[in-house]
């Protein structure tokens, strides 16, 4: 290869590492940096664990009282429903959908068994995800956008706090909403008003990366999301999800990601629950291993 034919290959790898010109370039851009990214989390996730095993008892005493705003309650005179697939994508939530008039399915994929059930029980369910190219299921109520939920509206994205301004049609909860949207979730719940998120009768949602609650500028956020949500709701199920690793931070056993159920304090009645987590309600996310043991998920 002649000098000028090396450079001309350099240059067209440097041009499609740094400015890809069409959707196949920035997919193999995108894949490439994800290959790199799943190396480097296998090299440091080992150590990263291992160095949180013990921690202190300062840190242990600060995680314990931001994780009891997590205690499951339960909903007085209101049973519990799994809505959804049988596994990962399935849902445990109040079986109480009276004066709900829409919800919203963040994080469809190739799943929205969900949502379909909510459509079909007369829900019309705003859907969003701009990782596919549609919805897999086909219905009058189902309305699916190609766009990502983030804190910040945009061409391309939609917030919360604009969906619930544009849906909601009353003082009292409204409103329900599925999230699953891998890790943004923590952001958008953030950055949400108090009185946008309260139009929610309930909310189902996968929440991600607790392994990171002690990296300081995590924690922070996610405490303000979690006493945010205290606030507001309570929790009336939790499930881990056994496709990731349980992680043992601080001395305190804890899944890096979790399915919490919300449901308003506004619109329910509650009394301490006496269940162990997983209910009979629940299914193991991967079937192809038993479900993590919650006990009661006190701390």
């Amino acid at each position: 290869m002649t000098m000028l034919g090396k450079f001309g290959k350099k240059y067209d790898e440097w041009r499609r590492k740094t400015l890809p010109q069409s959707i196949n370039d920035a997919n193999w851009r995108h894949e490439e940096i994800r290959a790199r990214l799943i190396e480097i989390k296998e090299m440091l996730v080992p150590h990263f664990v291992q160095s949180l095993a013990g921690g202190t008892q300062a840190l242990q005493d600060e995680l314990r009282a931001t994780l009891r705003l997590l205690e499951p309650q339960k909903a007085v005179s209101v049973n519990k429903t799994r809505v959804g697939s049988a596994g990962d994508g399935g849902y445990v939530q109040l079986d109480d959908l009276s004066g709900v008039i829409h919800a919203f399915s963040f994080g469809v994929c190739d799943d929205d068994a969900w949502d379909l059930a909510m459509a079909q029980a007369g829900v019309p369910v705003e859907q969003f995800d701009h990782s596919v190219e549609s919805a897999p299921s086909s219905h009058p109520l189902l309305h699916f956008h190609r766009k990502m939920i983030a804190a910040q509206c945009g061409s391309d994205r939609e917030s919360l706090a604009a969906l619930v301004s544009k849906f909601s049609k009353s003082d009292t909860p409204d409103l329900f909403l599925k999230m699953d949207i891998e890790g943004w979730e923590w952001e958008v719940l953030d950055s949400t008003p108090d009185d946008l998120l309260a139009k929610h009768a309930q909310i189902v949602c996968e929440f991600h990366d607790l392994s990171r609650l002690v990296l300081p500028h995590f924690y922070s956020r996610a405490k303000r999301v979690l006493e945010k949500l205290y606030r507001l709701f309570a929790v009336t199920h939790v499930h881990a999800n056994n496709c990731v690793p349980y992680n043992l931070i601080a001395n305190i056993p804890l899944p890096d990601v979790l399915e919490i159920s919300f449901a308003s304090r506004a619109r329910y009645r509650f009394e301490p629950s006496q269940e162990t987590f997983p209910t009979r309600l629940d299914a193991p996310c991967s079937p192809n291993n038993p479900d993590y043991i919650l006990g009661a998920f006190r701390f």
